[in-house]
């Protein structure tokens, strides 16, 4: 795992292990971490890792559909203190 600044923003980069090269086409995964604070990136960094090896492994398993990462995530954005707010079809507001 590394930090890396571009312009303003810090990135995690993972190359990805052999073990879950089955599962993802990508050689390296590059994830915004969405803020220009050093201390908050390597926070941040934590975090996103261990949500990135959760899905491979999940994927490895053939437990990651689009149900399961739904729900993953309703978690990240709860863990993160960010209340979950579903999209309101159209239909709903009028628009047809």
């Amino acid at each position: 795992m590394k930090l890396t600044k571009k312009g303003s923003r810090y990135y995690l980069v993972k190359r990805v292990p052999d073990r879950f090269a089955s599962i993802e086409p990508r050689k390296q995964v590059w994830i915004s971490l969405r803020t220009d604070s050093k201390r908050e990136a390597e926070r941040r960094a934590v975090e996103a890792l261990s949500d990135l090896e959760n899905q491979w492994i999940a994927k490895l398993n053939g437990t990651y559909g689009n149900t399961e990462r739904y729900h993953n995530l309703i978690e990240i954005s709860e863990a993160r203190g960010l209340p979950y707010l579903p999209v309101v079809s159209q239909s709903f507001i009028g628009v047809e």
